[in-house]
């Protein structure tokens, strides 16, 4: 995976009746795969016949060397290519929506770690990162996820 916007498969995987992403082959028909709802790396055989079922957009970066102190989440609505503001609800003259899950630095300041499609995933993400819960989260944005499936059905 690159640094920057990435569009990750998803895939079915029958034995745990999950959704996955595939994290590496291991030889013939064996690999690794990650669930998407609790991160657990699971062996599988069948790898490379695995149902691709949905698509994620994942943005990789490199955090600071320097640490956060706290977390936060906020809704963020694209207007023009590169221009994106944190939003309190959907914006109808926006590109595209998203969640993004930053860093506070201790000096001041956010850095974004990653974009993603509903907040469940950012908070799954923010989760995975401090799964103690050590640093403080705040999220900000509308109160029902306009993004999540589940919300729009």
């Amino acid at each position: 995976m690159q640094l920057g916007n990435n569009k990750v498969p998803v895939y079915w995987f029958e034995e745990q009746q999950t959704q996955v992403i595939k994290v590496g082959g291991c030889g013939d028909n064996f690999g690794y795969v990650q669930r998407i709802d609790n991160h657990e790396l699971c062996k599988t055989y069948g790898y490379h016949t695995l149902a691709k079922v949905d698509e994620i957009d994942v943005c990789v970066s490199i955090p600071s060397t320097t640490g956060f102190d706290a977390y936060e989440i906020k809704f963020v609505a694209e207007f023009v290519f590169g221009h994106c503001e944190p939003v309190q609800k959907v914006e109808e003259h926006a590109l595209k929506h998203f969640w993004t899950l930053y860093g506070h630095l201790p000096e001041g300041g956010v850095e974004a770690i990653a974009d993603l499609t509903t907040r469940d995933q950012a908070v799954s993400l923010y989760q995975r990162i401090q799964p103690a819960g050590l640093l403080p989260l705040t999220i900000e944005g509308p109160d029902v996820d306009p993004l999540s499936p589940i919300s729009n059905s």
